[in-house]
């Protein structure tokens, strides 16, 4: 089963989230966070967005920040924690390194919502950082 997730992470993690996706999802979590993104849509890049769509337990290990709104349309966030003790157990299992403490920090710093990726973005307040043509 797969569920759609937009992922934003800091630029001061992205290089340790590309590498722990490309390691718990093999081929499928590759090339993951490649977009950036900053308050102003200028460089340089404050965090790296991914969205689309992924596979139900990778979903599961992540964070997840859900938004209500109610009927004056103001909105409401809930956010399940991440599960760090299988993210730790599964990353062992394939053979990567890494810590709770890490595991904790990194699933601690990531916004992982069910929203299209210009509402995350807009909720965030970030744009997509657009290169000029060469």
């Amino acid at each position: 089963m797969w569920v759609h997730r937009t992922i934003i992470v800091p630029a001061a993690i992205a290089g340790a989230a590309r590498a722990a996706c490309a390691g718990l999802a093999g081929p499928g979590g590759s090339n993951m966070f490649t977009t950036s993104i900053s308050p102003t849509g200028e460089a340089p890049p404050t965090h790296y967005i991914s969205s689309g769509m992924i596979e139900a337990p990778f979903a599961d290990l992540l964070p997840l920040t859900s938004v209500t709104y109610a009927e004056d349309g103001t909105p409401s966030t809930e956010i399940r924690p991440g599960n760090v003790a299988l993210t730790v157990q599964l990353a062992t299992d394939a053979g990567l390194t890494i810590t709770e403490v890490e595991v904790s920090a990194l699933l601690s710093a990531v916004d992982v919502s069910a929203q299209s990726a210009q509402d995350a973005l807009t909720r965030l307040g970030l744009r997509m950082i657009v290169e000029p043509e060469v």
